[in-house]
């Protein structure tokens, strides 16, 4: 894993599925950092080529006092996905499901700003 790449992030209790076999192959291609955060249902032998799999075990560990916090089975674990985005200088964070396959402009440029209508009132 390096630092100041573009940062995937995903929450999942599933072992590897097609799902994320193609989003760590998507990782790979376009060099992205992939962060998969388990949780308690999450196997604990969880592996995949191009994936950063944090575990429970590990995000109780990681220096996060947030990790701690947030509680166990509850999507705001993908906080903590962020949080190590954010420490491995990720210019941009990206989060999906890992039941969404990718299509394939999912990995096309990202504009960092968007144009919104303003509401007043």
């Amino acid at each position: 894993m390096k630092n100041n790449k573009v940062a995937l992030v995903v929450t999942s209790i599933s072992a590897p599925n097609n799902v994320l076999i193609s989003l760590a192959k998507g990782c790979i291609k376009n060099d992205f950092n992939f962060w998969v955060i388990g949780d308690k249902k999450s196997p604990t032998d969880f592996e995949l080529k191009g994936c950063n799999f944090i575990s429970l075990e590990q995000q109780l560990v990681s220096g996060f006092e947030y990790a701690k916090l947030c509680p166990t089975g509850h999507y705001a674990r993908k906080n903590i996905g962020y949080l190590y985005a954010i420490k491995n200088n990720a210019p941009m964070i990206i989060e999906t499901d890992d039941d969404n396959m990718p299509y394939a402009d999912f990995w096309g440029p990202k504009k960092r700003f968007h144009k919104a209508a303003y509401i007043e009132g």
